[in-house]
């Protein structure tokens, strides 16, 4: 009998009538570079391991580094401990399982091929180019690099077992560009699990040119103009906007769209989806409740089609899981593994031409606190480039961007080409807004 299996029967024995045990490993590996030298090396493996079980038809959970015959104990008596603190009135259940797993690999094999050598010298490759990429670099920062090998595995006492492994890497470089009037950082990464991707080079390229654009950049005369969102800035404000559709927000009456399924919230150019079964590296076909994820357009040409549940939330509303369940501490929190954002067909340059004159906003600062949970309303350090006669034009900061997040979705009129899938797990292109206000001089 293994340690988990022993851990069932103990459980059993005390009166635990379900258990679920949610094993989490992982193995990183992370390289860091200041001034052609190796600052830090580390490598290390981490494991977690968290116990929900029902007792008297109430939740207690536990989380450990690892379940062992010396804790088995103490798991199960702390477990029944803090069921009895519990004073939510719903009866809580365990999940059993799904009929149908649909399984997407996320493990490279291949990438088990490439060796740490390989690693360290693109590594210093990538600091070199970035070094020797123009007159102007003052600093080369945070050049850096890091892997993570994880695996997941959720076991219940219903006998349902999954498991799955993922492997990934990381590059990461900044510098920092001084002219005799300016100075401007950038930073930029690359994420993948498949080494081939690869390209030092074309990295090193679009960090030097991030921080050139931005070099003499000034605020600009205060208005209200059509907008072009970046990628990057898209990627903060559908987090947002996506935020309000976990259905604990609404059944706690703090989301912007409560009461608001089936009906137009934004542009009929916005259609978002969950999409966990597409093959990239945040895939997951299922959720840190056991059960199985799907597809799904959340907002589909402007209307909203869906909260997002775990089984708390879709037994109070009488409604199936979504497949949403994310595992945040000790509770079961609500979230996506991988938002996009439908793509158009206009390249980058093309949007700057619909727009002709306006603005073309690249980063946003202070989201956490700039940003209004209750209204929607948001006002946010940023910066960015004018766009005059459709093209890009001087640099800006010094720029606050303002607005209301809800009315700035349904004043979307184009969609980019651009997509970049970012380390949230979230893809998305540049957006076009009719128009935001733009504090300057």
């Amino acid at each position: 009998m293994n340690i988990y299996d022993k851990f069932f029967a103990l459980a059993k024995e005390k009166g635990v009538d379900e258990v679920e045990i949610n094993v989490s490993k992982s193995s990183n590996l992370s390289i860091q570079l200041y001034h052609h030298e190796i600052e830090t090396f580390n490598a290390n493996t981490d494991g977690s391991v968290s116990i929900r079980g029902v007792y008297n038809n109430k939740f207690g959970t536990i989380s450990l580094s690892s379940l062992t015959k010396d804790n088995l104990n103490y798991a199960v008596d702390m477990l029944i401990n803090n069921a009895k603190v519990i004073e939510k009135s719903e009866k809580a259940e365990l999940f059993g399982g799904s009929e149908h797993y649909h399984k997407v690999s996320t493990y490279n094999k291949g990438y088990e091929k490439i060796t740490i050598e390989q690693k360290k010298a693109d590594l210093f490759k990538l600091e070199s180019l970035i070094e020797k990429g123009d007159s102007r670099v003052a600093d080369v920062m945070n050049v850096g690099f890091e892997e993570t090998i994880s695996e997941n595995m959720i076991l219940n006492s219903h006998g349902l077992k999954l498991k799955q492994k993922s492997n990934y890497f990381v590059f990461v470089g900044g510098v920092l560009l001084k002219d005799e009037n300016d100075a401007q950082d950038n930073y930029e990464f690359f994420i993948d699990n498949d080494y081939s991707k690869l390209d030092v080079q074309k990295l090193a390229d679009k960090i030097i040119l991030g921080a050139k654009e931005k070099l003499g950049g000034k605020p600009c005369e205060s208005q209200k103009t059509k907008t072009v969102l970046s990628s990057d800035c898209v990627t903060t404000l559908i987090s947002v906007l996506i935020n309000h559709t976990s259905a604990e927000k609404v059944q706690k009456h703090t989301s912007l769209l409560e009461g608001k399924l089936n009906t137009k919230i934004a542009s009929n150019k916005i259609t978002i989806s969950d999409i966990p079964l597409k093959r990239t590296i945040f895939a997951r076909w299922f959720d840190d409740e056991g059960v199985a994820t799907y597809n799904k357009d959340i907002i589909k040409k402007g209307v909203l089609q869906t909260y997002i549940y775990n089984m708390e939330t879709a037994k109070k509303d009488g409604v199936a899981s979504t497949g949403n369940g994310i595992n945040v501490g000790s509770k079961i929190g609500i979230g996506c593994f991988a938002l996009s954002l439908k793509p158009g067909k206009k390249n980058l340059e093309q949007l700057f031409e619909s727009v002709q004159n306006g603005v073309y906003i690249t980063s946003l600062a202070g989201a956490h606190a700039g940003i209004n949970n209750s209204s929607g309303d948001f006002s946010l350090q940023a910066k960015g480039f004018m766009i005059r006669d459709g093209k890009k034009s001087e640099p800006l900061s010094l720029i606050t961007l303002s607005g209301n997040i809800m009315k700035l979705f349904k004043d979307v009129v184009e969609i980019g080409s651009d997509v970049e899938l970012k380390s949230s797990g979230i893809s998305t292109p540049s957006i076009v807004v009719k128009s935001l206000n733009i504090s300057g001089k």
